[in-house]
């Protein structure tokens, strides 16, 4: 039987897997990657595989979260587009992409700076989850442990890449080439993941002297504990493509402005070019009469 959480678990899954498309497609149609930020989705690739590790980790080894199957396969279908987003980024003009448009666009200091910390990190998280392990019998409260660790280098990461792609559309004042139906699938899904997150979190807790014998919480301490990587990361994400799709409103007049501009342009040089041309043959007529 499909319960609403399970539903939900599915309907957030299909709507961000479908948002890592568009980019793709809008970049491949263009041949060249003008909407996206370099530092944002070398920044991502870095927070996803922290993700990945964490979500496969947590469900296979502990029994406190409400991690679904769903989840595990929203992160591996996540990374695995990432990565291909980023050999357009990062390697357009080399097989099998070899855009004739592509412009490198290299990483900030303060990004490339920021990759590095969060590697480093990583490797110490992980060292010390192992040394931990050997000589503690609480595997699940360590494991735990470690795999909130992961999940806060992915949020602290999101937010990092979620700032640069900002600035970017800020600096451009324009979204054009940025994909905005990639943006309302992540809020919608999002909103999802957060409503399913809301029916796992109900708690019942017995109150035996009252007249109402149960009283319903809900997000309890311990639940947040257990599941604060899902939580913080659905928050991030909500969030911030809310702050995309208020730039897409902001800038969208600008954009088509400059849509139609290029197009009048375009079709002003098609008629004139005939018009040239049959001038010079009318120059060239005379001056053979002549």
């Amino acid at each position: 039987m499909i319960t609403l959480e399970n539903l939900l678990g599915y309907v957030f899954v299909v709507l961000w897997g479908i948002s890592f498309y568009p980019p793709i497609y809008i970049n491949y149609h263009l041949q060249d990657c003008p909407g996206i930020s370099t530092d944002s989705i070398i920044i991502n690739e870095i927070g996803y595989i922290s993700f990945v590790q964490s979500t496969f980790l947590q469900y296979f080894t502990t029994s406190n979260s409400k991690l679904t199957v769903s989840d595990l396969v929203c992160s591996a279908h996540g990374l695995s587009l990432n990565l291909v987003l980023g050999s357009q980024v990062v390697f357009g003009k080399y097989w099998p992409w070899r855009f004739p448009n592509y412009t490198r666009k290299k990483m900030k200091y303060f990004y490339y700076k920021v990759a590095q910390i969060s590697i480093l990190f990583w490797l110490v998280c992980t060292v010390v989850y192992f040394v931990r392990l050997r000589g503690s019998s609480t595997y699940t409260l360590v494991t735990t442990s470690y795999c909130n660790m992961l999940y806060l280098i992915k949020i602290a990461l999101s937010l990092l890449k979620y700032v640069p792609q900002f600035l970017h559309n800020q600096e451009r004042q324009s979204m054009n080439g940025f994909p905005i139906f990639s943006a309302y699938c992540d809020a919608l899904g999002g909103f999802a993941s957060l409503w399913q997150l809301l029916l796992l979190s109900k708690y019942t807790e017995s109150r035996p002297f009252h007249t109402h014998n149960e009283k319903y919480m809900f997000f309890t301490k311990k639940f947040m504990i257990d599941n604060f990587g899902k939580l913080g990361n659905t928050l991030v994400t909500t969030l911030f493509q809310i702050a995309f799709i208020t730039q897409y409103f902001m800038y969208y007049k600008k954009d088509h402005i400059k849509i139609v501009d290029q197009n009048d342009f375009e079709m002003e040089r098609r008629v004139e070019k005939p018009r040239r041309l049959r001038a010079v043959s009318k120059l060239e007529t005379i001056a053979e009469m002549a």
